[in-house]
């Protein structure tokens, strides 16, 4: 992966997002809400939805990502080294769970948005033979709207706090470490307690 040396974040949408209009506008808002954490912009749970009934665009889980894209700040940019390095069996990994996985054992907690900025116009068309389920699709996708016109600072400093969505997440990460680097994983317990907010 080449990485512009200047550059302060990086993001990868997977080939079959579709991104909003005003993309790279919204994209430069929510950056500057919260600049030096992971950032999902892909609402793909729950959590997405009820942090809007708190009238609130940030929301967090346990468990971190799932699908669409992350934006990356510079200090995060060598995770695929680490994860190459700590896992096993990578072959199974997709980047979704390499990515929590990398999350979890260095203490960062991953930040969602919500309404969503893409959307998975190709999740009944997978090429790794997913099946194609609605839940693939974003749980509240901004659709036609203006994402300039929502306000990004609303729980961007209290965000709605989500519990576990996939239930499998931690006893995979468990698998999934070599056996040298065990000890990199904390537990649930230290997770859910918020200990990483």
């Amino acid at each position: 992966m080449v990485i512009d040396p200047e550059s302060t974040h990086h993001i990868v949408l997977q080939d079959d997002m579709m991104p909003c209009k005003n993309f790279i506008q919204a994209l430069y808002a929510i950056i500057q809400m919260r600049p030096e954490n992971i950032v999902h912009i892909f609402a793909s749970n729950d959590a997405a939805i009820k942090a809007l009934e708190e009238d609130k665009h940030w929301y967090t889980t346990p468990d971190g990502s799932w699908g669409g894209s992350i934006i990356l700040p510079r200090k995060h940019f060598g995770w695929c080294e680490w994860s190459d390095e700590h896992f096993q069996d990578l072959e199974r990994l997709y980047d979704d769970a390499r990515m929590d996985f990398y999350a979890i054992c260095n203490e960062q907690l991953i930040w969602s948005i919500t309404p969503s900025l893409i959307e998975h116009v190709g999740y009944d068309k997978s090429l790794i033979r997913n099946a194609p389920l609605k839940y693939r699709m974003s749980r509240k996708y901004i659709g036609d709207s203006d994402p300039m016109d929502i306000d990004w600072s609303k729980g961007a400093n209290n965000p709605f706090v989500g519990g576990i969505t996939w239930g499998i997440t931690h006893m995979r990460l468990k698998e999934t470490l070599k056996d040298q680097y065990k000890d990199c994983y904390g537990g649930l317990d230290k997770v859910v307690s918020g200990v990483m907010l």
